[in-house]
């Protein structure tokens, strides 16, 4: 929001992402210092971060991941700095500030946080005793002064302090089976490949594991409402989908795995005088209970995954700094692994490709010289033409208000405006909401009303050629169909006039 007001416009809005990208950069390599290793250790595990492929998808995009990401790597940060006895007002300042702000930007902070506030709270007893209570309530009434005014207006609307109920979204299911199964099936999100034969072989490995643990792959107590478990299984013969939506990281998942086995069996021999390793490789384990124990599983939900791999590339390349390092060219090889593996996500991005590519699945112009108005539609290129005419039959009338009557989340409002900006840049439209019957409706205030002289109708297909909208000034008002088609249609105010200015 204050970079479009600063600059007038969106240019800058994925520069919020790309931002917290560089600050994880950073910060990761910071970390991995703190975990132990040396430079080159830093160095292996800021490559790790770099090519993580959700995060270069996610890191020119609007999404938030990546800035929960920064926002958990500043914490825990903060957490290693008071595991080495760095007990400072700094550090607790910045724990709580790092922890709000995280609390702030997403809803899987909570259950990302979790873990980390655990170990805060013990190692702040470990360090100071009965010392640690006042400097620890100072840390923790800071997320709670960034987020009370926030966690207010949810109760004030919602009855809730986090807002809409997130039922569809939450595991009811609390046995180790099912944590189980959300593990499996997260993980096999991160796997799939653009092979239908390998593709076939995970999902058979998924359903045998579910056999042995008697429980339903797409058992509705642990799976996203109505949804049945799947991957983005492609054939071998069809193009390569790259979106920071469904995307995973098999590379790095890999890695993870690696440096697990490695910390495991290898730990008295190198890692057992490394208590922030093992104090940070438990947190990250606690993190990986919690989110497969309170989210049910979602078929997109790999994207929910980057803070995790963030916060595990520091674990990685302290671990496997300790092999590669002593072999300098196995250590340049995996460099090389992760660079070249990684470039297609960099270039091939299908909603932000910088060369259009048929094998990859893209949008049919590269970035470079796309037309700007229509980058707004790379993820859903039918709506662009029926936003376009409905634009333009409001312009016709000459409307400056315009009343959105949306169907679900899929449909947006924003290239509306944009649109409207692009025609003529000098009218002032206005928009609002219509049609709305959630609880949101209780925070109308009168001030910020109007009566829409258009209404975009997006996604309904049952309208009819009239539409009634409950006016709370007017009463009811009756507005006539005058552009139907496939997704937005075009209803006018029935008053046989000029729209009101």
């Amino acid at each position: 929001m204050h970079l479009q007001i600063l600059s007038g416009g969106n240019r800058f809005a994925n520069l919020v992402q790309w931002s917290s990208m560089a600050g994880c950069l950073v910060g990761v390599s910071l970390l991995a210092r703190q975990l132990g290793t040396g430079v080159g250790g830093q160095a292996l595990a800021t490559v790790i971060c770099a090519t993580i492929p959700m995060g270069l998808l996610q890191s020119v995009t609007s999404q938030n991941d990546y800035v929960l990401s920064f926002w958990l790597v500043c914490l825990s940060y903060n957490l290693l700095r008071l595991a080495q006895g760095q007990t400072d007002a700094r550090t607790f300042i910045e724990l709580g500030l790092a922890l709000g702000l995280a609390l702030l930007s997403k809803g899987t902070a909570y259950i990302y946080g979790l873990p980390l506030v655990v170990t805060g709270l013990f190692l702040g007893f470990q360090q100071l005793g009965a010392r640690s209570v006042k400097p620890m309530v100072v840390s923790l009434a800071m997320p709670l002064l960034l987020n009370l005014g926030h966690w207010m207006r949810n109760y004030q609307v919602f009855g809730k302090p986090l807002g809409v109920s997130g039922d569809i979204t939450k595991n009811t299911l609390f046995t180790p089976a099912a944590i189980l199964s959300n593990l499996v099936r997260n993980t096999a999100l991160h796997l799939a490949v653009p092979y239908d034969f390998a593709n076939r072989f995970i999902v058979k490995v998924v359903y045998q594991i579910h056999s042995l643990i008697h429980l339903d792959v797409s058992d509705p107590r642990t799976t996203f409402s109505g949804l049945a478990f799947q991957i983005k299984a492609m054939d071998g013969s069809m193009p390569i989908f790259l979106s920071e939506d469904y995307s995973g990281n098999p590379i790095t998942l890999l890695l993870v795995i690696l440096s697990a086995g490695l910390y495991v069996f290898h730990y008295r021999r190198r890692f057992n005088h490394r208590f922030t390793l093992l104090l940070y490789s438990i947190t990250l384990v606690a993190m990986v209970i919690a989110y497969n124990s309170l989210l049910a599983w979602q078929p997109w939900a790999s994207r929910l995954h980057l803070p995790f791999f963030v916060l595990a590339a520091a674990l990685m390349g302290t671990v496997l700094g300790y092999y590669t390092l002593e072999l300098t060219r196995l250590a340049y090889g995996l460099v090389l692994i992760l660079a070249l593996t990684s470039l297609p996500y960099l270039v091939f991005s299908s909603h932000r490709p910088v060369f259009a590519s048929e094998l990859f699945i893209t949008s049919d112009y590269s970035i470079i010289n796309q037309p700007r108005i229509s980058t707004y539609f790379n993820a859903n290129p039918s709506l662009l033409l029926p936003y376009f005419k409905a634009v333009d039959t409001a312009n016709k009338t000459n409307g400056n208000s315009i009343g959105l009557y949306l169907s679900n989340n899929d449909h947006w409002e924003y290239p509306f405006s944009r649109i409207f900006n692009f025609i003529n840049a000098k009218k002032a439209v206005r928009f609002k909401s219509v049609g709305v019957e959630n609880q949101s409706t209780k925070a109308f205030r009168p001030e910020w009303d109007f009566t829409p002289w258009e209404i975009f109708s997006v996604g309904f297909h049952t309208l009819g050629q009239r539409l009634t909208i409950e006016d709370k000034a007017l009463g009811s008002i009756i507005y006539n169909k005058v552009l139907e088609s496939a997704m937005v249609s075009v209803y006018t105010r029935e008053n046989g006039g000029v729209p009101p200015q």
